[in-house]
């Protein structure tokens, strides 16, 4: 059973009461997009990026305790775009379980998902650090801010979904998953 995956290991466990809590853990690696880790594997061979949704799987899985304060440093390294969309509902899920984020990240879908944004700057090491703009993320993309980098950019990304989607004939949020 070690060798198998999460998402196969599922598809085999009868749905006995003795099993829940395994059934649960198998279902949180899934909503993560971990359903392809196998129980046996060590951690020793994950990324960073799996082993911070590993723990993040763990407090899903729990019930609703007090709220929380996550940080949550690069966590979408080395992921595809699935798994970062499953990653975005999960912090969701963790907001509406009354707990805190805070992202520090680049990825433009990540940071258009933001409710409130904080950007250092200019540059990075001893050429950053400053605030360069801070505010809910809807007051922010409407604001005449012109010292920003990212946030230009972060503009230029969100233009760039809605056309190709508009293009597609599909609806489209921010982050372009529908």
């Amino acid at each position: 059973l070690l060798e198998r995956t999460a998402d196969s290991l599922l598809e085999i466990l009868p749905e006995e009461k003795a099993l829940t809590s395994v059934r649960q853990a198998l279902v949180a690696l899934q909503k993560l997009e971990l359903g392809y880790l196998k129980p046996g594997l060590s951690l020793m061979v994950l990324s960073g990026g799996e082993i911070q949704r590993l723990k993040l799987a763990r407090v899903l899985m729990k019930p609703r305790g007090r709220p929380t304060l996550f940080l949550f440093d690069e966590p979408t390294i080395g992921l595809h775009p699935v798994e970062i969309k499953g990653l975005i509902l999960a912090w969701q899920r963790l907001i509406e379980h009354g707990h805190t984020l805070v992202v520090v990240e680049h990825h433009p879908g990540v940071v258009l998902n933001a409710d409130y944004l904080i950007d250092l700057g200019p540059e990075g090491g001893e050429e950053g650090g400053r605030v360069m703009i801070q505010g809910w993320l809807p007051d922010i993309l409407r604001s005449r801010n012109r010292s920003s980098v990212t946030l230009r950019y972060l503009r230029r990304y969100a233009r760039h979904v809605r056309r190709a989607f508009r293009k597609a004939g599909v609806a489209s949020n921010v982050y372009g998953d529908g």
